[in-house]
C-alpha cells in the first residue's frame, strides 16, 4: 500500500486531475509526458534544458500535458532564469500537472526509472556514465521493442474507494 500521510482537498485535487489526465485518449495535438528526475534533482537550468528538449520532440502539439513532481525548479520563474524572457513562449506550450506532495507514485515516469533500476541495473555499481547510459538505452530499446507500454488502470474511481474520501472531502469535477 502507498504512503500517504494526509489527505486533504489539494492531494485529492491533484491526485484526481493526474488520473483524469491518464484516462484520456492519445492525442498528438495534447500529448501527456510524465518528468521524474529520480535520483537526482534537476536545477533551473537543466528543467528548462529538458522542457526545450520535450517541446522540440512534440514540436506539432498544440498543447503538452507534463506531469511532474512541485520541486520549485518546476516553475516559469525557474525557466525565465534559466533562458531568458523568451522562454515565456516555452513556458505557454505546456499545461503542467503537478501530483500530490508524498503522492510521486502517480508520476509514470517515476515507473519507469523504477524499471529501469530492477530490470537493467540491479545490484550493480556502473562507475562510468558513458557505460550507463548505453545499458539503459539498450534496455529502452529493448523495452520498445517488446512494446511494453505502462498500462495505466488506476482510476478516479479507484481512487475514491481506496483512499475512501468521497463525503469527507468534496472531489472537484472536471471539464
Amino acid at each position: 500500500m502507498w504512503c500517504v500521510p494526509a489527505i486533504d482537498q489539494q492531494f485529492v485535487d491533484r491526485m484526481e486531475d493526474v488520473l483524469a489526465l491518464y484516462a484520456r485518449p492519445y492525442s498528438k495535438a495534447e500529448p501527456v509526458v510524465c518528468l521524474d528526475e529520480r535520483p537526482v534533482q534537476l536545477l533551473a537550468p537543466a528543467f528548462a534544458g529538458a522542457l526545450w528538449r520535450i517541446a522540440r520532440r512534440y514540436h506539432r502539439a498544440r498543447k503538452i500535458h507534463l506531469v511532474l513532481d512541485n520541486l520549485s525548479t518546476h516553475s516559469e520563474r525557474c525557466v525565465v532564469e534559466a533562458l531568458g524572457a523568451g522562454s515565456r513562449r516555452l513556458w505557454r506550450r505546456f499545461a503542467l500537472h503537478y501530483t500530490p506532495k508524498h503522492a510521486s507514485w502517480l508520476n509514470a515516469a517515476e515507473m519507469e526509472a523504477s524499471l529501469v533500476s530492477r530490470e537493467c541495473i540491479g545490484k550493480r555499481r556502473i562507475d562510468r556514465f558513458y557505460t550507463l547510459r548505453s545499458q539503459v538505452a539498450a534496455w529502452r530499446r529493448r523495452a520498445e521493442h517488446d512494446r511494453r507500454p505502462i498500462r495505466w488502470r488506476f482510476s478516479v474511481s479507484d481512487a475514491r474507494r481506496v483512499f475512501r474520501y468521497s463525503g469527507i472531502i468534496t472531489p472537484r469535477t472536471r471539464h
